[in-house]
């Protein structure tokens, strides 16, 4: 899938336990920035957040062959986890530039349901 410049990648509540992948083609942009609210809503569950990057062209959704995790870069940290709490921030990306992102969205849960995810993400050229 293609996104715009300024794009919900996903906003969704009840999220099912499993692996989310979403592929960002940066080739046309020189900076981004990614607003992420995740939501594990009790001390059963976590929902994981991790940045990946390729140049490489045969890198896609299905696995994580191909890309390496730059969530330190740009995350500022290894991942981002939601567990028992709600994890809010914006991050702004402007001297990192691979050919495509992907954020990759890890829910666990063996509570109840109520994770909740939210990117959104804001491609420029500067």
């Amino acid at each position: 899938m293609a996104y715009s410049p300024n794009q919900t990648i996903v906003d969704a509540a009840d999220v099912a336990v499993a692996t989310y992948r979403y592929v960002i083609d940066t080739s046309y942009y020189n900076q981004f920035s990614l607003h992420y609210k995740n939501t594990a809503d009790d001390a059963d569950n976590t929902v994981t957040l991790t940045v990946r990057a390729s140049n490489n062209p045969d890198a896609d959704a299905t696995a994580d062959t191909n890309w390496l995790d730059v969530s330190t870069d740009v995350l500022w940290g290894a991942s981002i986890v939601a567990n028992n709490a709600t994890v809010e921030a914006i991050k702004f990306v402007t001297d990192f530039k691979p050919a495509k992102y992907m954020l990759k969205v890890v829910v666990a849960n063996t509570g109840v349901l109520g994770n909740d995810v939210g990117l959104r993400v804001n491609l420029n050229r500067a």
